[in-house]
């Protein structure tokens, strides 16, 4: 079982790739029918999902992949993902201030 973010980040698979993306489906014992069907929903989806990402990413004035934006006592807020490459425990301590 591949993780995808360790068939992107650790191995430099192409994550993006249909083929990819069907040995990761397969390294995860998903049933290759059910999961090319979803493949097709998802493509059938993606326009919209697009444009609703792309509104959102105007409105919060964001750009690149990642960005994350949260919610907060109300607010919506953004996080800086850049500030933390390389600082994987300023990372988790972040996100541990923030769930508790």
């Amino acid at each position: 079982e591949i993780p995808n973010h360790q068939a992107h980040y650790q191995q430099g698979l192409p994550v993006a790739d249909t083929d990819t993306l069907a040995l990761l489906a397969q390294s995860l014992d998903l049933e290759p029918n059910q999961w090319e069907q979803a493949m097709e929903q998802a493509k059938a989806q993606l326009p919209e999902q697009l444009e609703q990402t792309q509104s959102l990413m105007a409105q919060y004035q964001l750009s690149g992949f990642p960005s994350i934006v949260y919610e907060a006592e109300g607010q919506w807020r953004t996080v800086s993902v850049s500030h933390f490459y390389n600082r994987p425990q300023q990372w988790a301590d972040f996100w541990k201030n923030m769930t508790q």
